[in-house]
């Protein structure tokens, strides 16, 4: 099976510790912002143009952008893939439950990312293996936050 590429939503300061992390484990697809372009992908990092590009070259995404764009983001991006989506997962409950039923409507995967330095932070992020078909646990957030311990 080859190596999970996992895409970043939001070249922030969060994302960009995703983005670090992501791309020191082989594991970044690529990232889109609205503040960059493909102009701008180098080495480590490939930027992406569109959200839509971007979703169809990963198999797992991390929205890392401002919270008023997670719904929208997600919505999109479950027709397709699995998502952990930083806090707050949506502004309104109303657009949480709509991606409830998304999540079950296209057997799709949602993690919220939690705060990682309370101690009882624990959280598995799954995408879906290309080839087998399975869901392959990858256990992203808490390698993520291993790799943040280290930084503070």
């Amino acid at each position: 099976m080859s190596q999970l590429k996992i895409g970043v939503v939001g070249y922030g300061n969060w994302g960009k510790n995703h983005v670090r992390v992501l791309s020191e484990l082989n594991q970044l697809g690529g990232v889109y912002d609205k503040f960059f372009t493909s102009k701008e992908s180098n080495k480590k990092i490939k930027f992406y143009d569109s959200l839509d590009e971007l979703i169809e070259n990963v198999e797992g995404l991390i929205i890392s952008s401002p919270a008023s764009t997670h719904f929208e983001i997600a919505k999109r991006a479950l027709e397709t893939t699995d998502v952990l989506i930083e806090k707050p997962i949506a502004m309104k409950t109303s657009d949480v439950l709509s991606l409830q039923k998304l999540e079950k409507k296209y057997k799709k995967l949602i993690k919220r990312y939690k705060n990682f330095y309370k101690w009882d932070f624990l959280i598995s992020f799954h995408v879906r293996g290309k080839q087998s078909g399975v869901c392959i646990p990858l256990e992203i957030a808490e390698i993520i936050y291993t790799y943040y311990l280290d930084e503070f």
